[in-house]
């Protein structure tokens, strides 16, 4: 990765993180780093915490990993070449007219504020989207106090 790409992913991540903070609800403080900034991608707040969603359209379940650190999360997905794809394949090679599905692999990682539950942390595919549950603390939910 040039220099330049690096400013520019250091520049991005602190737009996030200046955008999310100014939104209590939402606590993901941006974009560590990543395989490919360009994968198809939504973050975005929900009633209940964050979501992450990701383009799965053709991948395997069996091939993505989610993990969760203190204070982080990674997903990532490894492509594996199929038969058709490698050198000693013996089968006959699809011929594509336009291929627009991407399915390489990806590594992202993110930091998550301490308003978030990762330990409680949901991940489906459906549709062809992975989409990665991260619900907000009970302890940095607003509580109502009565007057005594």
């Amino acid at each position: 990765m040039t220099n330049s790409a690096l400013s520019t992913l250091r520049d991005m991540d602190l737009l996030l993180r200046n955008v999310f903070s100014r939104n209590e609800n939402f606590i993901p403080a941006g974009l560590l780093r990543s395989a490919d900034i360009n994968y198809p991608m939504d973050i975005l707040t929900t009633d209940s915490g964050a979501e992450i969603r990701i383009a799965a359209i053709g991948l395997d379940r069996e091939d993505i990993n989610v993990e969760t650190r203190p204070g982080s999360i990674s997903i990532s997905y490894d492509r594996h070449p199929n038969c058709c794809e490698s050198d000693e394949c013996e089968c006959e090679k699809p011929v594509y007219m336009h291929k627009g599905i991407a399915r390489r692999s990806f590594n992202f990682q993110f930091a998550v504020a301490d308003k978030l539950e990762l330990s409680k942390t949901t991940v489906k595919l459906e549709k062809g989207e992975l989409i990665v549950s991260i619900p907000e603390a009970e302890e940095a939910k607003p509580k109502k106090l009565t007057i005594g």
